[in-house]
């Protein structure tokens, strides 16, 4: 016959479900934020312009580290059903809460943005201090240091641990795009299509770091660009001309590079750089006003929107996009997609992972209750043999 196993309190419950919710976007926020590039929010949605912003930068290195750390530990806490230990991990859920509390004024007040990812750490956050503060009013858990760690929870715990890294590596990629495959050249080792403003920060800021990753890829790479200058962009239209204008005298890359660099970028930057990489001109300057430059650019534009694109730059390396620019990472990740891409065309592994960790889980959960199980049985008082039982009659009769 099977001991019953004491269930714990819906407080107790609560405090762990909110943690492990915490946990998972503490993980997707850590992947985000010390990555090379932005996999859960958009590289121009609201967790860039929070992380971008002066308090982000001033909490954003260690909030995520701090995330991991803290509910990590609540989660693990609360599998010990001492009073002491329950109340603890109580009571730090409690100062989570009102942390969250101040980083959504702060998000919504101050920032004007919000970060979908800190919003789930912070709503989750909130929920484990309600569930605290039933906690320590009920003066729940028993006395003395016993503990849960036996237990089918750590099924789920890997689940909220694991589930957002396998993300990375199991969410499968897109058909590519019919804009991208037409511009590859099938005799290069890697190709890249670089999506691309010229008045655009990020897009000057990834210009060298790129270059730096082809030539130290020391692979033979292709490298093209799709013209995307952005409306409110006064003089990026203008430059998109430019290259348009000198890829037809064949310096359509001396140009870009040169474009990135510079900080005129108006007409008479257009024509400096033109006579800066020795173009003619006569023709160069009577390229720019013509109507097929203003085609080409528009049908570049309507190719960028065609591939998908989600913000600026987008660099495909291979079959595989990557989104915005941090430079923290220098040129690392573009070194790594080239390599990537020269062996399987940079294409992620696909979601069958997603089974690995399901059945993982399972088994761990499994596990876990059985454990639990027979700890429980080994608890109890040994039943008295019969015999001893009868032999206690009698001597009382």
């Amino acid at each position: 016959m099977t001991s019953p196993v004491k269930r714990a309190h819906p407080a107790v419950l609560l405090l762990r479900l909110s943690a492990l919710t915490a946990l998972a976007f503490s993980v997707a926020l850590a992947i985000d934020y010390y990555g090379p590039r932005s996999t859960f929010c958009g590289a121009d949605g609201g967790c860039a312009h929070v992380a971008g912003s002066a308090i982000g930068q001033l909490i954003g290195p260690w909030l995520p580290a701090l995330g991991l750390l803290v509910y990590t530990s609540i989660f693990v806490g609360s599998l010990f059903s001492s009073r002491e230990a329950l109340r603890t991990m109580s009571l730090l859920a409690i100062a989570g809460a009102v942390g969250a509390a101040v980083f959504l004024g702060l998000q919504g007040l101050v920032i004007g943005e919000w970060c979908v990812l800190c919003v789930g750490v912070d709503t989750a956050a909130i929920v484990g201090g309600i569930a605290g503060g039933w906690i320590v009013r009920a003066k729940l858990g028993e006395p003395g240091a016993k503990s849960a760690l036996a237990s089918p929870w750590w099924g789920l715990f890997a689940v909220a641990a694991v589930g957002p890294l396998l993300w990375i590596f199991a969410f499968p990629d897109p058909d590519l795009p019919a804009p991208i495959v037409e511009r590859w050249d099938r005799t290069a080792d890697v190709n890249i299509v670089e999506m691309a403003d010229f008045e655009c920060p990020y897009c000057r800021a990834l210009d060298p770091v790129l270059h730096e990753a082809i030539e130290e890829s020391g692979l033979d790479v292709h490298l093209t660009r799709i013209m995307v200058p952005l409306p409110f962009h006064e003089h990026a239209r203008g430059a998109a001309a430019a290259f348009f204008c000198a890829q037809r005298q064949g310096k359509g890359d001396e140009m870009a590079s040169h474009l990135f660099a510079a900080e005129e970028i108006g007409r008479e930057g257009l024509l400096t750089a033109a006579r800066e990489i020795s173009l003619d001109l006569g023709a160069f300057e009577g390229c720019l006003d013509e109507d097929a430059i203003d085609d080409a650019i528009d049908a570049d534009m309507e190719d960028a929107r065609r591939a998908g694109m989600e913000g600026l730059p987008t660099v495909w390396v291979g079959e595989r996009a990557l989104v915005g620019f941090d430079g923290r990472s220098g040129a690392r990740p573009y070194v790594e997609a080239i390599h990537a891409a020269a062996r399987d065309g940079g294409r992620r592994v696909r979601w069958w992972l997603f089974l690995v960790l399901i059945f993982g889980a399972g088994f761990i959960a499994l596990a876990g209750d059985r454990l639990r199980q027979r700890a429980a049985r080994a608890a109890r008082p040994e039943p008295e043999p019969p015999a001893e039982k009868k032999r206690r009659r009698k001597k009382r009769a």
